[in-house]
């Protein structure tokens, strides 16, 4: 439905009327269960549909798609999309395995006795965290800078839906972010210590973080790449390169969008 904040009479309809319907009724028989309606989702076709074009077959599909429904509105096609801010944060901090299970303790505010905030001069803090970014602190008069540089919603407004943007501030923030280098530095670490042989860390680097293994092609360039990169460090050069690798892959097109 494209007008996604207007649900009334002087909205679009709804591309699928008798979809929604089908839906309704089956979530009401089931007592409304909100995880049963996320499981037939989740496993229905349309879920499972993609954006990639590899096969011969597939460039006819998707050709003669384009010219029948170039809007997509039929969902014939799944459309390539960069994760949210919050999902590609916690994502990084998964694969690292940095994050923190738990469960998260109030943020630390400071002491009342040393308040002297005024309508001018308003609270901020950001305050570091290894929990899931559903738990950042949200303040209303400033956004989060990470929630900020990659399209987090804005605390002042009601948002139906968030505009996806590309910007070289978020390509600069990949490339120097303690959190990047903090999880790529864990990833390479776990890989060291799991195996020695080099094709399996590979192998395992690749599954972790964008769930496929590598192709032959992808491993001969990160084989080349590990060991140029190894020779130029003086010291801890295979750690260095290692995490130089895990880096790479995760500020990849390949793990920043859903395919």
């Amino acid at each position: 439905m494209p007008t996604t904040s207007d649900f009334g009479v002087r909205g679009q309809a709804p591309s699928h009327p008798e979809l929604l319907d089908y839906l309704s009724l089956r979530f009401i028989e089931s007592g409304w269960d909100v995880r049963q309606l996320h499981r037939w989702i989740v496993l229905s076709r349309t879920y499972h549909l993609t954006s990639r074009v590899d096969a011969p077959e597939d460039i006819d599909r998707v050709s003669k798609g384009g010219q029948l429904d170039p809007g997509n509105r039929w969902l014939w096609r799944s459309v390539k999309r960069p994760m949210d801010a919050e999902t590609l944060r916690d994502s990084i901090l998964s694969v690292s395995g940095l994050l923190d299970r738990g469960v998260p303790k109030e943020h630390p505010f400071p002491s009342v006795d040393t308040w002297a905030f005024t309508i001018h001069n308003p609270f901020h803090a950001v305050y570091e965290s290894a929990h899931r970014s559903v738990y950042l602190m949200q303040q209303r008069n400033r956004k989060h800078p990470y929630l900020g540089l990659f399209d987090g919603a804005d605390p002042n407004l009601s948002v139906d839906q968030r505009q996806a943007t590309t910007t070289p501030t978020q390509t600069l923030y990949l490339m120097n972010s303690p959190l990047v280098h903090q999880a790529s530095e864990s990833l390479s670490k776990r890989c060291l210590g799991t195996t020695s042989d080099v094709t399996a860390r590979l192998q395992l680097v690749y599954e972790t973080t964008l769930g496929r293994p590598p192709s032959p092609e992808e491993q001969t360039e990160c084989l080349e790449f590990l060991e140029a990169y190894a020779q130029r460090e003086p010291s801890d050069g295979e750690l260095k390169a290692w995490g130089a690798l895990c880096r790479v892959l995760m500020t990849s097109n390949s793990f920043l969008y859903i395919d």
